[in-house]
């Protein structure tokens, strides 16, 4: 992913890097998000209802990434498509789907990490 050899990836060559990595191989790569939207659940979801709720949501990137709660609010909301106050597998499937593959800044999965 590294495009320009520096030794780092910065954020535009790793979201290439992924949108690459989905174009070429479709098949494998939704393989690889399914066990990834698995293991995102099984960490968030701590309750183990099989849902994630708000609070779980901000507890995973206010620790993870240092995001504000009033960021993560208004990501939740996004992320939240059916409006039930809660994320299931699907939701989250689609969002991570969305993130590595959209050209949409405004596509709700390109919220999954916060507005970032």
């Amino acid at each position: 992913m590294d495009a320009d050899g520096n030794g780092a990836v910065d954020r535009e060559e790793f979201i290439a890097g992924m949108r690459r990595s989905a174009a070429e191989d479709e098949g494998s790569y939704l393989k690889r998000l399914g066990a990834m939207v698995e293991a995102w659940m099984s960490v968030c979801d701590a309750d183990d209802n099989g849902l994630i709720d708000q609070q779980e949501f901000t507890t995973m990137y206010t620790r993870t990434l240092g995001a504000s709660p009033e960021d993560l609010a208004a990501a939740f909301t996004k992320l939240d498509l059916n409006g039930d106050g809660s994320l299931d597998a699907g939701e989250i499937r689609r969002a991570t789907e969305e993130y590595h593959t959209s050209e949409d800044p405004q596509a709700p999965g390109n919220w999954l990490f916060g507005p970032f």
